[in-house]
């Protein structure tokens, strides 16, 4: 049996976000452009859209921004933008109550994260 690949376009900073944040697209797709800015994009650009995610978009998206950061920064092994990153989530959290559970979980990830990697 022969497996075939098909190879994702790449995007820039500015596609991604002009799809993040437009008006037409599915929070699905929307999450799966987040993941791929994680693993795609400089630093800078990821920590940039997951922050006005946390702050601009719909609920769901959100949900999925709280969870791609962990896997920015685990995948990275960096603590890049972690004190921007905790102001977002606290932002977050104190905008909806109804997550604060996921927002705590996301701030002590980014914690653990700052202190594992700030030592690299």
């Amino acid at each position: 049996m022969t497996i075939k690949y098909t190879k994702l376009p790449s995007f820039s900073s500015d596609q991604i976000e002009a799809e993040i944040f437009g008006e037409d697209v599915h929070p699905t797709n929307k999450g799966t452009l987040i993941y791929a800015a994680v693993y795609t994009l400089d630093d800078a650009a990821v920590v940039s859209i997951l922050k006005r995610t946390l702050a601009a978009v719909d609920l769901e998206t959100q949900l999925v921004a709280l969870e791609a950061i962990e896997a920015f920064m685990q995948s990275r092994k960096t603590a890049y933008g972690a004190k921007e990153l905790k102001v977002s989530v606290t932002k977050f959290a104190a905008d909806n109550p109804n997550h604060a559970t996921e927002a705590l979980s996301t701030l002590a990830t980014i914690s653990e994260f700052e202190k594992l990697f700030s030592r690299c």
